[in-house]
């Protein structure tokens, strides 16, 4: 059987595009997880690669860190490209939140991390359960729901669901402390580890992210958090989309969005009615 591989033109963002290719590689059950030239599933599902599940480029752009101040915010709801949708101490950051998102005005999720690392270990190596912190953003439930948190075992239920085409930008103010594959990994496990597949993904293939480097992955893109060479005050940026639903306890609430997500919700939940009456 011949399935037609779907054209980079029918689709209008990279985002539908790689979501379309991972749905082709779960259809058609490729079953070691990436695409094998030796596999006849493999090859009948025409899902081009070299092992990875396809090839992107994932670096969009560049921005200069304010002065470290040691400033902390994970997964803060805010209206992107808007900096004064978020409360007045990252204010330092302003400019690149004016400058970095997806699309203008829609909810976004912001985290600044800035703290310090040490030499020889990796900024995420405690949540590692293998030598290599090798993850993807999102975890896969048992009936291939894309989440956060919760749900660690058969029949639980997570936190936090994403939607498959939720985008992630990330930049951090160290070289060479992050690795990125330009590749869609959609079998990955429940947490988004994948340390225990790092043959997959050699460091020859990887993309190693620049000082102020802007990557744009999508959240079954394999990266790593690497080891780092000397003492330092990391400042890392994560700029996540709208799609996401529900929250971790863990997530930094944002007194100026509490009006605005509340409306989000309605209608949200209205459009939804709507769409069970039909």
């Amino acid at each position: 059987m011949f399935v037609k591989p779907p054209s980079k033109k029918t689709y209008k963002d990279r985002a539908g595009f790689v979501q379309k290719i991972a749905t082709l590689a779960n259809k058609y059950q490729v079953r070691h997880g990436i695409v094998s030239l030796s596999c006849r599933v493999c090859k009948a599902s025409r899902v081009y690669a070299r092992k990875e599940i396809f090839m992107l480029k994932t670096m969009i752009g560049k921005i200069e860190f304010p002065e470290y101040s040691g400033l902390r915010c994970l997964m803060m709801p805010y209206v992107q490209g808007e900096s004064n949708s978020v409360p007045q101490q990252f204010n330092p950051y302003a400019e690149i939140i004016n400058s970095v998102y997806f699309k203008k005005g829609e909810i976004g999720f912001l985290t600044i991390d800035e703290s310090p690392v040490t030499k020889g270990l990796p900024h995420r190596g405690a949540r590692s359960k293998t030598s290599r912190a090798l993850h993807t953003e999102a975890g896969r439930q048992p009936d291939k729901l894309y989440a956060w948190g919760g749900g660690g075992e058969w029949g639980g239920k997570p936190n936090v669901t994403l939607d498959g085409d939720v985008g992630i930008l990330l930049s951090n103010n160290l070289n060479d402390s992050c690795a990125v594959w330009d590749a869609v990994y959609p079998n990955t496990s429940i947490d988004g580890d994948i340390g225990h597949v790092s043959h997959l993904f050699p460091y020859k293939t990887a993309i190693f992210l620049k000082a102020g480097e802007v990557h744009k992955i999508g959240i079954l893109t394999p990266h790593e958090s690497l080891p780092v060479r000397h003492n330092f005050n990391r400042q890392f940026l994560r700029i996540i989309s709208s799609g996401v639903h529900g929250r971790e306890p863990y997530f930094t609430k944002n007194p100026l969005m509490a009006q605005t997500l509340l409306m989000s919700s309605t209608r949200r939940i209205a459009n939804e009615r709507k769409i069970k009456l039909r």
